[in-house]
């Protein structure tokens, strides 16, 4: 949800005050986060290091003392803080929430986009084509495609005020965007009470309605005891914001944050997951990104990836790489089929049973996986393993969907052809020959690599399967909502 500096911050709760207590009580302070180096303890500095490549410290402390007007007035941790409780941040009413958009630069407007209007998702398409994501040598830039902004931005539940665009008045061209879904996300942490007695359990349960997601609308369970805290959360996942190059001075950023914000807690939602290249405060973990190539001569013609090492003694490296990279159709799992819809209900159970081992995972309905999982050519690709002697009966599933990147400035290539790993299930089928299944499925598809993050279980088939390390890190944030830090293998959430 990612609050603008505008929105008040009405927090009646102390834990601001507490925030500090990771910095010197001598440490001066100038509206961001200290000023003086020298006073920030080695406690906030190593609550920073974490985060950052090779644990630098002295860039912790420059993101300790940095300037964050922005997210200084937001109830997020602050970027040096130790998490050692869990809940919301700052409580609100939807009465206490500004009725009325915010106010734009003259010669702009509000405008909520039309998922079934062809005119209004090649708008989007255009905007995101030219001014999303894209690597920091500008090599890449995602190139989303309009099916996919169209399975993407139209789950179970969504609403098309949550869909905000920014618009010239005129020409009605579409120069800013942020889209907001939504999502039942369940919370999990472990508490270790040093005075706790091992014997004594307090448990306390608010249910609203039903405790079993079967809806969209189905709500929260909380069960706190003297060793586990487990809460099912009502949230939004915020993706898509972009600005138009040429306008990024004028501010839309924090106006697009600050009106989805708006908007979504009119509603009665309060929290919001999200994921960034970069560090704000505060995450709550870091993941890092993996490539497994399929298409080794375009990787390496494109300057994505090079000749590995040992290769180059060869007469031929690049022949020697392609035969090494070459995935063995006949080492497919045999009792594995493309996902059919009537799959749903069985894919829905496992698929839930297995993300509730993660401390950070969605909870999803039938409906959610008919839809975010039911294969679409060009956008979303899911296969079952069913049991050897029954085609009908799933043990397990894995999907991947496809996200190519427009090559930047290269005369010979123009689309990189992506492969994302997306959600999987592998209570009954080693995970590793289930994605060694998956790579296979990929490069029949003519993908030209396959990327995943170690979350999950990835972390058991990195190596096995020949995926390289990534240059880039993708961080989780939790907005409204304080969490202890987490391993990536305890995340089990993908985000597109």
């Amino acid at each position: 949800m990612l609050p603008s500096d505008h929105q008040p911050n009405n927090n009646n709760n102390n834990s601001s005050a507490n925030n500090d207590k990771a910095l010197s009580t001598s440490a001066t302070t100038t509206g961001s986060q200290g000023s003086n180096t020298s006073r920030i303890t080695q406690e906030a500095i190593q609550n920073v290091a974490k985060y950052l490549p090779g644990g630098d410290t002295k860039r912790a402390e420059q993101e300790i003392v940095k300037d964050r007007k922005f997210w200084n007035h937001q109830p997020v941790p602050k970027i040096y803080e130790k998490i050692d409780q869990l809940g919301e941040i700052e409580t609100k009413t939807v009465d206490q929430v500004q009725a009325t958009p915010y106010t734009l630069p003259k010669g702009y407007e509000w405008y909520d986009l039309d998922v079934n209007s062809e005119e209004d998702i090649s708008k989007l398409y255009s905007l995101l084509e030219g001014n999303y994501v894209e690597d920091d040598d500008a090599m890449f830039r995602f190139a989303y495609t309009k099916e996919f902004l169209r399975w993407a931005l139209a789950p179970p539940g969504y609403r098309r005020d949550w869909h905000c665009v920014v618009r010239v008045e005129s020409s009605k061209t579409f120069v800013g965007f942020i889209a907001a879904i939504p999502m039942l996300i369940g919370l999990r942490h472990e508490f270790k009470h040093e005075n706790a007695s091992s014997t004594t359990t307090t448990t306390t349960t608010t249910t609203e309605t039903a405790t079993t997601p079967t809806s969209s609308n189905a709500t929260e369970t909380i069960t706190k005891t003297n060793e586990k805290f487990e809460k099912n959360v009502k949230m939004v996942e915020i993706n898509f914001l972009c600005v138009h190059k040429k306008l990024r001075e004028k501010r839309l950023t924090p106006l697009l944050i600050g009106e989805i914000t708006r908007r979504v807690n009119l509603t009665n939602v309060w929290q919001a997951i999200y994921t960034a290249g970069v560090i704000i405060p505060r995450p709550i973990s870091k993941a890092r990104y993996y490539h497994r190539s399929l298409n080794p001569e375009k990787l390496i013609d494109i300057k994505f990836s090079s000749i590995p090492p040992f290769a180059k003694s060869f007469q031929n490296p690049l022949e020697v790489t392609k035969k090494y990279y070459k995935m063995n159709v006949k080492e497919r799992l045999p009792n594995m089929r493309p996902l059919r819809k009537k799959d749903c209900t069985q894919i829905t159970k496992l698929l839930n049973e297995y993300l509730s081992q993660f401390k950070v995972a969605p909870i999803f309905t039938k409906e959610e996986v008919i839809h975010w999982f039911v294969g679409r050519e060009g956008v979303i690709y899911s296969f079952v393993i069913t049991a050897p002697d029954n085609d009908e009966k799933i043990l397990d599933f894995i999907s991947f969907y496809s996200l190519p990147s427009t090559i930047i400035g290269n005369p010979k290539h123009q689309v990189l052809k992506a492969a994302y790993l997306y959600f999987y299930t592998c209570l009954n089928t080693n995970v590793e020959s289930l994605m060694k299944s998956a790579l296979i499925e990929a490069q029949n598809r003519d993908f030209d690599v396959f990327n995943c993050v170690n979350i999950m279980d990835n972390q058991q088939f990195l190596d096995k399967l020949k995926f390289g390390t990534g240059d880039g890190y993708l961080y989780y944030y939790l907005f409204n909502y304080k969490f202890p830090d987490l391993q990536p293998q305890e995340v089990g959430l993908t985000m597109l």
